[in-house]
């Protein structure tokens, strides 16, 4: 019993570590490609035509999908694809929601943004929830395809087009429209729907043609202010549905933490790894949510509260080296240059002023 009692009390104590914190409230978009996410897959089998990775951008508001496989996650083809594939299609200055990878913080995408007038946005660091609609829809997305592969695995490239099509032909559950049907304003008539729709004269459609782009305006106007109300109330009922075993918590600038690093190491036991690593320092707090700490080298991580718990070791200690450890040795360099100029301006060269040195600590 008392054995019970004590693992009883550790797995409540370790409940109420784990607990996330409350979701924050977040800003709906009003219009098609207002806010938008992109991101990047697992690497898959490589297929016969070379791709192994895939590249999904999606719309916030009308949960409209595009997908690409690349064969590699380098800044350069992230960019490429972005600017030849996704904005001549749909356009620019929307807000782009983005991880950490290095394709998406180099500066090289980084540039490419700016030129297209795209506001980059990251996400936390080891919280993929930050961009929770790519990755639920990355669940179904194998989910789907697992029944369509070959016994290789190598064919995902091909089966990936016709999931796209019945995915963007679906209604979805939080807009209540299909993600064609809000970009496009008709429904996607799909190859085993042709034989069940009525053979209408083309001089029908020229007599009633104005009335008809009427009442699809009306509709369409309809049909947003639909989907933007169903996607407040998606948003607060799965806000409400987390935040039942939510806890609020807080940290102070210079509060000592642990941070949780999800990484495995290759050649490792992951069930025996230590993925809280330590220590860091709180410097700055960014939101409720998020959070900007420093290692002892001086590194800095910006994470969301959900990746960090207290540290009871709260010794002060400093940084082990420095931020920018050539400029300090440039600085340096350069201060004793300005001092062998004064020497020399007063006639003592340095050579000189070293040995008299030397002889005024051996002079008894």
């Amino acid at each position: 019993m008392q054995h019970s009692g004590f693992y009883t009390i550790l797995l409540t104590i370790t409940a109420a570590l784990c607990a996330g914190a409350p979701l924050e409230e977040v800003e709906n978009p009003s219009e098609h490609f207002q806010v938008t996410s992109l991101s990047i897959t697992r690497p898959y089998f490589v297929t016969p035509w070379k791709n192994r990775y895939l590249l999904t951008f999606i719309d916030h508001f009308s949960k409209y999908v595009e997908a690409f496989p690349i064969p590699g996650v380098s800044a350069e083809t992230c960019a490429r694809v972005y600017a030849t594939q996704i904005v001549p299609t749909h356009g620019s200055r929307s807000t782009l929601i983005a991880d950490q990878r290095r394709s998406f913080t180099s500066a090289f995408f980084q540039e490419t943004c700016k030129i297209l007038k795209v506001r980059k946005v990251r996400t936390s660091a080891y919280h993929a929830m930050s961009n929770g609609m790519v990755e639920r829809f990355y669940r179904v997305l194998h989910d789907s395809i697992a029944h369509y592969i070959d016994s290789t695995g190598t064919n995902w490239d091909v089966v990936l087009p016709f999931f796209l099509m019945a995915y963007r032909a679906t209604l979805h559950s939080t807009t209540h429209y299909s993600p064609f049907y809000l970009l496009h304003g008709l429904e996607m008539v799909l190859p085993n729907d042709g034989d069940l729709k009525a053979k209408i004269s083309p001089d029908i459609w020229d007599i009633d043609q104005v009335q008809r782009l009427e009442n699809l305006k009306s509709s369409l106007l309809k049909a947003y202010k639909e989907g933007r109300l169903n996607y407040q109330k998606a948003h607060q009922k799965i806000k409400a549905y987390y935040d039942k075993k939510a806890k609020e918590r807080k940290f102070e600038v210079l509060d000592k933490v642990y941070l949780f690093c999800p990484a495995r190491k290759p050649g490792r036991c992951h069930k025996f790894g230590l993925f809280w690593q330590a220590p860091f320092i709180v410097v700055q707090k960014l939101s409720d949510l998020n959070y900007k700490i420093v290692d002892k080298k001086g590194k800095e991580f910006v994470v969301h509260i959900n990746g960090l718990k207290n540290s009871y070791d709260q010794t002060p200690w400093s940084f082990k080296n420095a931020r920018h450890p050539r400029q300090k040795t440039r600085q340096r360099d350069t201060e004793e240059t300005l001092d062998e100029n004064a020497e020399n301006s007063r006639g003592l060269s340095p050579v000189v002023m070293n040995t008299n040195h030397r002889l005024s600590k051996h002079k008894p």
